[in-house]
């Protein structure tokens, strides 16, 4: 796989769709800008499919910007950026959504330990959490953030800091 950089850094364009440079430097700009932010749209990892039609999208936007003013192009690459923001932004919200441990299925301690050392949490916490989490599934009762407050209340561990801990890293599905 060839990195985004590679392709697409230059700062002028010379492909065949493009007879002549840029040769300004605020779009020159935006388009780094833009292509840094496919680039952290492209994970690390296995993605010649997602680097294509990142690679594909952005020359269109150079297309488009070669047959336009220059201020055109700028506001382009303005509104550009700005999806791009909103595209990153959604990307970072599911990639947390996926890490955060669903406490209705949860299985083991572990899972339970493996969320909390996103926000650093303790062996206290863990446990404090495991062991509402089992006393939650013996009561039969629903598992609810309200529920959980409450524990904090009672005085078996599960204080005030291990419940906003666990609201970062954890969901209950409604």
């Amino acid at each position: 796989m060839q990195p985004i950089i590679t392709k697409l850094s230059q700062k002028t364009i010379a492909s065949p769709t493009y007879s002549q440079p840029l040769g300004n430097n605020k779009v020159e700009e935006k388009l780094d800008n833009i292509e840094s932010q496919i680039n952290q749209l492209v994970p690390k990892t296995n993605s010649a499919e997602i680097e294509e039609i990142l690679n594909n999208q952005l020359e269109i936007i150079r297309q488009k910007i070669s047959n336009i003013s220059k201020q055109e192009a700028l506001s382009l690459l303005t509104k550009t950026q700005i999806a791009l923001n909103r595209q990153l932004e959604a990307i970072k919200n599911e990639s947390n959504q996926l890490q955060k441990v669903n406490l209705l299925t949860v299985e083991t301690k572990e899972d339970i330990q493996q969320a909390f050392e996103i926000v650093k949490g303790t062996t206290t916490m863990i446990n404090a959490t495991w062991e509402a989490i089992k006393r939650w599934k013996q009561s039969g009762e629903n598992l609810t953030w309200e529920n959980l407050k409450q524990q904090t209340k009672k005085g078996i561990g599960f204080g005030k800091t291990t419940y906003e801990k666990l609201r970062k890293i954890a969901y209950i599905p409604e």
